[in-house]
């Protein structure tokens, strides 16, 4: 139940998928990569968020099967995390950030 929690916040909440109304189906009207993108990282999330049930079963050297399940974690976590920025970035609904562009060189006196 957890992990399909999580799932659903993952898509959801941080993603910002699964919108009423969007132009593109499942997703949101302002994306910023192609929506191929994000279909193919729909499910990808979705398997590498349940990789841990592959501990349920006993196959394999288990120090190669944690490193491919570690490797694959730190795939998702990237993942997640440029889609997650890239939605922030695109909505922006609390209009908290209205500067745009940080100053390269911030003189103090």
């Amino acid at each position: 139940m957890s992990s399909t929690y999580l799932i659903i916040w993952d898509l959801y909440m941080d993603w910002g998928l699964f919108r009423r109304n969007s132009k593109f189906l499942f997703l949101r009207d302002n994306i910023l990569y192609p929506a191929i993108y994000y279909y193919i990282a729909v499910p990808i999330n979705i398997i590498l968020r349940l990789s841990w049930l592959t501990f349920l079963i006993d196959i394999g050297h288990d120090e190669i099967k944690n490193l491919y399940l570690a490797l694959f974690e730190i795939y998702r976590r990237l993942q997640w995390s440029l889609i997650r920025i890239e939605n922030e970035n695109a909505n922006n609904p609390e209009q908290y950030r209205d500067v745009l562009e940080i100053p390269d060189i911030i003189q103090f006196k």
